[in-house]
């Protein structure tokens, strides 16, 4: 994209004027004061807006406005604007003028919102460029060049660098990252933390409320309700057990009907044929056998399979959790911040050379000395302070490392007695086939309780249940009253022995119901607060994984994008060493970038040294060769023209002809817009055939010129 006309409609000392550019070298020369800066500074002033807008106010007028012209790649890009109302016109044409992006409104120079974000990613689609501070550190060199310098900056150069469509993927998807992150918890591993509380915060401090509310709980309640609770545990663990042998006395009842109404028929038939025989036991417990199987189920399963999963499952959430609390405490002993000793250490053998040296070249020792011992007293408290932080720190760490480890072995220990009952009932104990066998159990649970209550069924044909209400009668007694009177009366009595132990058994139930409604209605803050703390736990617990995925998502991708980083500043470094070495006639031949993007030079093949230090010529050398290099490897192949306000002012000779060589070079290849005043090189842009642009009636020696229907340009023969 190249610029191809400047119209400062009220601009500065421009009225009405229009310049026009194109492609390779283009020389706008004139004397001081001709109005060259001037004409340039309308270039950002309308891409980003002015700050100060009274530089170039005319005088006595009352609008203030220019107008940029860019070409490139079948496309035309104008933008206008109004800089006292910021009133900003951006048009996108193609090569049959068919409009395909317009924007128009008043963006400031200091926005933030909407509306400034749209336009600056407008510009940054169009022209690859969207910041003032990165326009002038990339294709602006004046007599002050912008050095490379802040970590903001340094994030921009690097991005522009290797700012292709994957890099801005991975922007956009690491601040969508950051975005979600930071909505979740305040927490920041990677430098301050947030202020506000975040949504993890917002849950532990609910939590805490609660769990304080369920502390408080047992120490409000009153005798009464203790007894009353205990009522209510011990009924309901007897009605549990009645009602058991009540459904086994009522098969039992059944069954001795059942046999009742068999035996007579049985009698008149006897004499005819033999009775059918009933199914097979064995062929009932194949058909079982092979259900299981065919549901990977081991055969003989016991009925308290469940019961020992379960507990299996709980003890592994127990053991994930202390793992992570554990490793919370490890985090925070290694965050624990420690005085160095060492650099103490430093500093006293300094005080003390200094006490020396004023002791023997007899320089105020007294007052010396009592201000290096002053110092070093200070010193020494300040170590010992932190120090003792330090270790009160570190032992609350130990102390709650000792804890969790204590837990942990409790819980260890709990697993082995698990594992145990696991292999006595055939089991196994490992706890990738306990979790397959949970899934299993949990898929086919009705085909395991029909199993199991066969297998009660079993048990219940050969002993006989008790359905006595007062007291369980044994089964030896039942057997001696079924051989002592009729089938007819025994039926009877069992059914009405069997009525009057369901009637006590309701009366229980209904007493029961009833103190659960009295418990419900003098407390119903706890009937709440149990529900609402286990789903405020179930929350905690999955904004806690989803925490954990994001940072590891996001260390990640950070990663990454370092890595490739990396290799496009190591392109960009390899072309700056390339071009510096020849603006300097192979004298500094290395150049690189540290990660703030800040450079230094290799001196005598063996020492880096920051660019600061070496004359003010070279630094201007070293960052006109950065700009023409960063236009050549820019990752998103989008390149401005590149803009010289006097570059060679702290030039010798020599670096001056080899610049205008690497300038020639890289505007072979795209734009270059050089500004001066001096004569010679007006000379040489007519000999090499540059469009020059003369200012405040500039006419160099020996150089044929003709108006154009532009003001103030010159087309050189």
């Amino acid at each position: 994209m190249i610029l191809r006309s400047i119209e400062c409609e009220n601009f500065g000392r421009y009225q009405q004027q229009a310049f026009e550019l194109r492609r390779g070298m283009n020389l706008i020369v004139g004397p001081n004061e001709a109005g060259k800066s001037t004409m340039v500074e309308a270039i950002p002033a309308v891409l980003f807006g002015s700050r100060e807008v009274e530089l170039y106010k005319p005088w006595g007028g009352k609008e203030c406005s220019a107008r940029l012209v860019f070409e490139g790649k079948g496309r035309t890009v104008e933008i206008s604007r109004n800089l006292l109302t910021d009133e900003v016109h951006l048009v996108e044409r193609d090569d049959l003028y068919h409009v395909l992006a317009e924007f128009q409104d008043r963006v400031s120079a200091r926005g933030r919102g909407a509306v400034f974000q749209e336009y600056r990613a407008l510009l940054q689609r169009l022209l690859g460029i969207g910041d003032e501070e990165l326009f002038r550190a990339t294709c602006f060199f004046g007599h002050q060049p912008r050095e490379w310098t802040g970590e903001e900056l340094a994030a921009k150069l690097r991005a522009l660098v290797g700012s292709g469509a994957g890099q801005q993927d991975y922007g956009a998807l690491m601040d969508r990252l950051l975005e979600e992150y930071f909505q979740l918890t305040r927490v920041n591993p990677w430098g301050r933390n947030k202020q506000q509380d975040r949504e993890l915060e917002l849950i532990d401090s609910e939590l805490a409320r609660l769990q304080d509310d369920d502390q408080q709980q047992p120490e409000i309640t009153s005798q009464a309700d203790h007894s009353r609770q205990a009522s209510i545990d011990a009924l309901e663990e007897e009605i549990s057990r009645d009602r058991a042998e009540f459904e086994r006395g009522a098969k039992y009842v059944e069954q001795v009907r059942n046999r009742s109404l068999a035996e007579p028929s049985a009698d008149i038939n006897e004499t005819h044929s033999e009775p059918e025989p009933p199914p097979s036991e064995n062929a009932i417990d194949d058909d079982f056998e092979r259900r299981l199987a065919d549901c990977g189920l081991p055969v003989n399963l016991s009925p308290q399979t469940p019961v020992i999963l379960n507990e299996a499952a709980g003890i592994r959430r127990e053991l994930a959790q202390l793992q992570r609390s554990l490793a919370a405490v490890q985090q925070t002993e290694k965050a624990i911040i420690k005085p160095s000793w060492r650099l103490l250490g430093g500093l006293t053998l300094f005080l003390a050379i200094v006490a020396g040296g004023a002791w023997l070249f007899d320089f105020h020792f007294g007052w010396v000395g009592a201000a290096a011992s002053c110092l070093l007293l200070v010193v020494a408290v300040f170590g010992a302070r932190q120090q003792i932080q330090a270790n009160r720190q570190l032992g609350d760490c130990d102390k709650e490392q000792k804890k969790i480890e204590k837990a942990k072995a409790e819980v260890l220990s709990r697993q082995e007695q698990v594992s145990h009952r696991c292999e006595a009932l055939g089991l196994p104990t490992s706890p990738v086939d306990l979790v397959r066998l949970e899934k299993l159990v949990e898929g086919n649970r009705q085909l395991l309780d029909e199993y199991w209550q066969r297998g009660e069924n079993e048990d219940t044909t050969k002993a006989t249940p008790v359905v006595s209400p007062d007291a369980k009668v044994p089964a030896e007694a039942k057997t001696d009253e079924i051989t002592t009177l009729s089938a007819a009366n025994e039926l009877a009595d069992l059914e009405q022995r069997l009525a009057e132990f369901e009637e006590s058994l309701l009366q229980r139930e209904a007493e029961l119901e009833q103190l659960k409604n009295e418990v419900d209605s003098d407390s119903p803050s706890a009937t709440v607060s149990n529900p609402d703390l286990k789903l405020l736990r179930q929350n905690r617990a999955k904004i806690e994984q989803r925490i954990v995925l994001l940072r590891e998502a996001i260390e990640i991708l950070a990663e990454a994008v370092d890595r490739y980083a990396k290799s496009d500043l190591m392109q960009l470094t390899s072309e700056v060493s390339r071009l510096f070495g020849r603006l300097t006639g192979g004298r500094y031949q290395e150049v690189r970038l540290d990660s703030n993007m800040h450079p230094e030079l290799k001196v005598d093949s063996r020492r880096w040294q920051p660019a600061e230090r070496f004359s003010r010529g070279t630094v201007d050398a070293l960052y006109l060769s950065l700009r023409v290099a960063l236009a050549r490897v820019r990752g998103d192949g989008q390149s401005l023209p590149l803009v010289f306000d006097d570059p060679f002012v702290h030039l010798d000779q020599h670096r001056y002809n080899k610049a205008l060589n690497v300038l020639e070079m890289a505007a072979a290849q795209g734009q270059i817009i050089l500004l001066s005043h001096n004569q010679e090189l007006a000379k040489r842009a007519a000999r090499e055939r540059w469009h020059v642009i003369a200012l405040g009636g500039f006419q160099p020696a020996g150089v044929g010129t003709e108006e154009s229907e532009h003001d103030g340009q010159l087309h050189l023969l």
